[in-house]
């Protein structure tokens, strides 16, 4: 008798050596997709916290408006947020302008931050899920007591932008800081 075709063994252990493969390739896919993913992510966050430093310090928000520009400069902790019955737990940095208007920058809820001049312009929102830290001091300070408030002119402040995420169980985070010299200038 001539025998043509496959056996039903022969059939099974094709078909199983063919889902492995395919599974392999499948599972390579998935784990590119996901690293990826977290690299977007990262970029992103980077991104974002070098777009919200810009407007703090360069003054990409209203012309001509530049922190560095700043007659004085303060640094509280939520009084103005508390005054709106919105508590965080940030610091915000208060500063007068050469035009002698006070102007505000400040997080609300780790996930804004917000620009009062004088009302409330929200300036960025972070992306869902990501959490978003603004730290403002003189480099001679270490970590500020609640109470801490006190006017600084013709000093540097650090200014610190950071962002994080968790993404496919990895965190992700995007930081960007400067020191901007606050000259002593008269209104």
């Amino acid at each position: 008798m001539n025998k043509k075709g496959f056996t039903l063994a022969e059939i099974l252990v094709a078909l199983a050596i063919s889902t492995m493969l395919i599974g392999s390739v499948l599972y390579v896919f998935e784990v590119t997709l996901k690293f990826n993913s977290a690299n977007t992510t990262a970029q992103n966050l980077q991104r974002d916290a070098d777009k919200v430093l810009r407007k703090i310090t360069k003054g990409d928000i209203e012309a001509g408006v530049r922190l560095s520009e700043a007659v004085s400069c303060s640094i509280t902790f939520n009084r103005y947020l508390d005054a709106i019955n919105n508590p965080g737990n940030t610091y915000e940095l208060h500063f007068i302008g050469t035009d002698g208007a006070e102007r505000i920058f400040a997080a609300k809820d780790g996930s804004t931050v917000l620009y009062f001049h004088p009302l409330s312009e929200v300036i960025y929102t972070a992306p869902q899920g990501a959490n978003l830290v603004l730290d403002f001091k003189p480099p001679w300070l270490g970590p500020l007591p609640p109470t801490w408030a006190q006017s600084l002119t013709g000093v540097s402040m650090y200014v610190t932008v950071t962002i994080s995420q968790t993404v496919n169980g990895r965190l992700m985070s995007g930081s960007a800081s400067t020191m901007v010299y606050l000259r002593n200038h008269s209104t």
